[in-house]
């Protein structure tokens, strides 16, 4: 909390509410020059991707020429070590790398999108209506065989370091298809279940024969951390 505050202070004089959604009330009593982010009476409408960018990287609007601090580390309280120069520089240069993607147009004159907003987007709706990797690829190979001079990547993979780069990403989690256990932390090794004794894997009747024989777990969990 302290490291929090030290780097993400209250905003000084911030008496009248109006970085948190709510709507702008006309008071005559209030100028509008002693309100944070107020120009002639009309709130100045901020960009939820560079807010995104933000909140990933913990940088205050405020301060947003400042280097990001160290953010998404697993912290021990027993053992707590602040970020290296390193992994600070690694940050800030993630964190710059978003922003410029940000100012990036989608194509010559669009004004709607950026590279990074239609991404998010994109990303968004394959979440939404559960389409595959695969999918995905294919479309953005469909968009940019189509459309040659838009500003997206050509494969799915690449499109995913900028997503992930925000923070929304998970962990994968190996678990029995009975639910009661999940293969994390010292049971991650294990090939069956403690409780039940089944398979940590999916049987050979469960795999189609045209795939390769790789083990494939017998249910996933996606883990998306609290913390980050």
């Amino acid at each position: 909390m302290f490291d929090h505050l030290s780097w993400s202070p209250f905003t000084q004089g911030y008496t009248m509410w109006i970085h948190h959604g709510e709507s702008f009330v006309r008071n005559s009593t209030i100028s509008p020059s002693t309100i944070p982010n107020m120009v002639e009476d009309t709130i100045i409408v901020e960009d939820p991707i560079q807010n995104m960018i933000n909140d990933a990287f913990r940088v205050d609007k405020n301060h947003a020429n400042e280097i990001p601090y160290a953010s998404n580390l697993e912290i021990d309280q027993e053992d707590y070590a602040m970020p290296s120069a390193t992994q600070e520089r690694n940050e800030a240069k993630e964190y710059y790398e978003l922003a410029r993607e940000r100012e990036q147009t989608l194509y010559e004159g669009c004004r709607r999108y950026s590279r990074l907003s239609f991404l998010v987007k994109l990303y968004h709706i394959k979440c939404l209506c559960g389409l595959s990797e695969k999918a995905m690829a294919m479309i953005l190979e469909l968009i940019k065989d189509a459309f040659e001079n838009a500003n997206i990547p050509s494969s799915f993979y690449e499109a995913k370091k900028s997503i992930t780069k925000l923070g929304l990403n998970y962990v994968k989690i190996s678990a029995c298809p009975n639910d009661c256990m999940l293969y994390w932390g010292e049971d991650e090794e294990r090939e069956t279940c403690k409780n039940f004794n089944t398979s940590k894997w999916k049987t050979n009747e469960d795999v189609s024969v045209n795939k390769k024989k790789k083990k494939i777990p017998a249910k996933v969990i996606r883990y998306f951390p609290l913390k980050p």
